[in-house]
């Protein structure tokens, strides 16, 4: 039998939204084949709904695809099942989307009711991302304190936010149509030369503070500056076609690099954000809000003392919800 049909496009971006294996589903099911003998043969004793409503919710993407290559009866089953869970997806979260388009696996969906919200779908994951970008917060449009700066890595390859110096930090954005469920928090930022534990981090459900802690921590930022100290490196290599430039020293070392004292306080050019884990969020089932608009969740960073901070880029926040 054919296998499942999925096509790759080329984004020609690197972004941190790993969407460069995008399945379309056309939802259309193949003839079965008359059996010659007329008896049962492997699955065709299991019905439709067994096949489409209640085998597929228990099993991976991969055993799926596995599974629909094997058998005309699993491949229709599973693209009822397709169609029928990504049909009620369009109302659920209030997407985008044109009347007669199909909801594509690992697309961007523009969120109608959060402004910078954009969710993708896999069979059995969401996405959901949330540019900072395009909120507003104190001081947010005056060329003095922040500017726009197109970087590596953004998502959807927009420009993110630089801050040139400032002591007033409210920065924040807020997502709905997050429903119950266990979630990975990431960061799509770059915070080589911001000094640590300058900004509180919170994450609020529904209003109330569920995470707090100083932002950045030591370790986040030896890791920053790690991938980009590597980074520039490389791209010395590459321009000058020699070796370039290897640091030694005793001192600031993560993962293997080490970090000579002279350069834990020099400023890094950087050029890209990246994505870094910050936290589980755990949502319990809410009968009222999961059958309506489901919960908010809020990322929000705000100044944890007075002095004047710089050398922040920050993109999104990216919510992962774990099947």
């Amino acid at each position: 039998m054919e296998s499942i049909e999925n096509s790759d496009k080329d984004k020609g971006n690197n972004s941190n939204m790993d969407h460069n294996q995008s399945k379309s589903f056309n939802f259309v099911l193949k003839q079965m084949k008359n059996n010659k003998t007329g008896q049962y043969k492997y699955f065709d004793k299991l019905t439709d709904v067994l096949l489409s409503f209640q085998l597929f919710p228990f099993l991976k993407e991969d055993e799926i695809r596995s599974y629909g290559c094997l058998n005309i009866k699993f491949y229709n089953g599973f693209m009822r099942y397709c169609k029928r869970r990504f049909d009620s997806l369009i109302p659920q979260y209030n997407i985008n989307i044109n009347n007669n388009e199909c909801i594509n696996q690992n697309e961007l969906y523009e969120q109608k009711d959060d402004k910078g919200h954009y969710i993708k779908f896999g069979l059995f994951k969401v996405y959901h991302y949330s540019l900072f970008g395009e909120n507003l917060w104190t001081w947010r449009d005056d060329k003095r304190y922040w500017e726009k700066k197109q970087v590596e890595n953004s998502i959807l390859n927009k420009e993110v936010y630089n801050l040139l110096q400032v002591c007033w930090v409210d920065v924040n954005q807020t997502i709905t149509h997050v429903f119950y469920g266990k979630y990975k928090l990431y960061l799509n930022h770059c915070i080589c030369n911001i000094y640590k534990s300058m900004l509180k981090l919170k994450v609020l459900l529904d209003g109330v503070t569920i995470f707090e802690r100083d932002y950045p921590s030591q370790e986040e930022k030896d890791k920053c500056r790690e991938r980009h100290i590597k980074n520039n490196e490389e791209d010395k290599k590459d321009d000058n076609n020699k070796p370039g430039y290897v640091m030694r020293g005793r001192l600031g070392r993560f993962r293997g690099l080490r970090i000579p004292m002279r350069f834990q306080h020099q400023e890094v050019k950087s050029k890209r954000v990246d994505k870094d884990f910050i936290t589980d969020i755990d949502i319990p089932y809410d009968v009222n809000m999961d059958k309506n608009k489901g919960h908010t969740i809020t990322v929000r960073f705000d100044h944890n003392e007075g002095s004047w901070k710089h050398g922040w880029m920050i993109d999104a926040f990216i919510l992962e919800k774990i099947i």
